[in-house]
């Protein structure tokens, strides 16, 4: 007697449930007077029978999440209490119990409670202000210079724009402003440091240092020295006035996806042959630069400080990790913009400027539970090896120092070189004469691998495409 399968009845009561259900309907008009009254109680009957079941499964599910989460409690307190332990073994004796076993723990995650402590050990920032007391507070005691003057101008204006939706930097209740404190711990860095001083992604790093752990100043301040001159990091060659590690990054990653997605790896290939001078620097140079610099804190805050714990006792190997991972995930809309008629219509070139956007890269749902990412990103990557890694980077190297200096020309012959621009921007402008005039010559030079490293050193670094302009290194957060 019923007529139909159809929507849950339950969605009428606003109860969410899968069980199928039979469709609200009139009765049947030929049935007698009796039927009809048995055919309407038989319907309300199933429909309070569902209900019944449906409000039992709901429980049972709430029921369930309330166990893991209880079950998740109990397993973050015992991590806890585990790493209080290694805390009171590094205060007697200096340094941490166990390498390996140091690893197994950071890649779980250090306790939100410890992480700051942990963080400043792990990267030796600790040491460097027992050494250098009252260093910072004189150096932040330094006027700035008179005028508008680089890079505090770069400074002045990148503040603003760093996290601007973070009510911790940018909120009207926060009495001492989270954002001057940035300010002032960025333009003691460009006293102290002479040769990096400033290039925009700094502000990103000390931002996020402030918004995940309650660091003081001269605690940030110490952790961004560490990050530009511990040979761990080093991110002076990434911050530095060449801007090398951004281009060696972005040289170890093309290969990586070769090995690890071969289906991407052959559709950016075609792609970048078929644009040829368009993308000179190939299509991950649209995005990867930035990704590295921001060193993933453009990421939901529950993963960034997850990839920071590993960063800082790893290197620079899960900077490669992450990047192989969000291309994992974003390579079927990459794929398919790759063919002839996409590239003709902009859309390949569109697609890569979306790539670079944080908030594009920010709102992929991998970033959901920071557990499942790292574990999915470790399973990706578990071929990944530092060998393979120091293989290519010396490949980079190689081929770097073949064209860096033509035979006969010395450093201060060659204008073009990096070493000899100003190094607190990472933007380096052109004018659009010169910008043609390079492409024009660009489509008539061999493309290989010592070639395209060269074309790197080159003052060109805006490309201004037909379709979208992809300004390579250019931030916009």
């Amino acid at each position: 007697m019923i007529d139909s399968v159809a929507e849950s009845v339950l969605a009428h009561t606003r109860v969410e449930s899968r069980l199928p259900a039979v469709e609200m309907y009139d009765a049947v008009p030929q049935l007698d007077k009796i039927d009809q009254k048995k055919h309407t109680q038989m319907k309300s009957q199933l429909r309070d029978g569902m209900k019944d079941i449906a409000v039992v499964m709901n429980n049972n599910n709430k029921s369930a999440q309330s166990a893991v989460n209880a079950k998740k409690k109990k397993r973050d307190f015992r991590r806890e209490m585990k790493w209080v332990e290694m805390k009171k073994y590094y205060e007697k004796h200096h340094k941490w119990q166990s390498s390996q076993k140091l690893k197994e723990r950071v890649r779980k995650g250090i306790p939100q409670s410890l992480r700051g402590y942990a963080w400043l050990r792990l990267m030796g920032a600790d040491k460097k202000i027992i050494e250098n007391r009252g260093l910072y507070q004189k150096l932040s005691l330094v006027p700035k210079p008179d005028g508008d003057v680089e890079p505090f101008r770069t400074i002045d204006r990148d503040v603003p724009r760093t996290f601007p939706d973070n009510t911790y930097l940018h909120g009207d209740d926060n009495k001492a402003s989270a954002a001057e404190r940035l300010r002032e711990v960025l333009y003691a860095y460009v006293h102290y440091d002479k040769q990096v001083q400033y290039c925009q992604g700094m502000n990103l790093v000390a931002a996020f240092l402030m918004i995940s752990c309650p660091f003081q100043n001269e605690e940030v301040f110490w952790m961004l020295e560490r990050l530009c001159h511990h040979p761990d990091y080093y991110l002076q060659a990434l911050y530095g006035p060449n801007l090398e590690l951004a281009f060696e990054f972005e040289y170890v990653l093309k290969k990586l996806v070769k090995s690890f997605l071969p289906r991407l790896y052959k559709a950016i290939k075609k792609a970048d042959a078929h644009l040829g001078p368009m993308l000179p620097f190939g299509s991950i140079n649209v995005f990867a630069p930035k990704w590295v610099i921001s060193l993933w804190s453009i990421l939901p805050s529950n993963c960034a400080v997850r990839i920071w714990d590993i960063f800082f006792n790893e290197g620079h190997k899960i900077l490669y990790r992450v990047a192989l991972y969000v291309l994992m995930h974003t390579q079927k809309d990459i794929i398919a913009v790759s063919n002839e008629k996409a590239m003709e219509s902009g859309d390949y070139l569109e697609m890569l400027s979306m790539m670079k956007q944080s908030d594009y890269i920010a709102k992929l749902d991998i970033w959901k539970d920071e557990d499942a990412m790292v574990h999915a990103m470790f399973k990706l990557t578990h071929g990944l090896r530092n060998g393979a890694i120091a293989t290519h980077k010396k490949r980079f190297w190689k081929a770097k120092k073949k064209v860096a200096f033509p035979p006969g020309q010395s450093p201060q012959q060659n204008t073009n070189h990096f070493a000899f621009r100003p190094h607190y921007s990472c933007t380096h402008n052109s004018g659009t004469a010169r910008v043609r005039n390079q492409r024009e010559s660009l489509e008539k030079r061999p493309k290989n691998e010592a070639q395209e490293i060269m074309l790197r050193d080159e003052p060109v670094r805006h490309l201004n495409c037909v379709h979208v302009q992809l300004n390579v290194l250019t931030f916009k957060v």
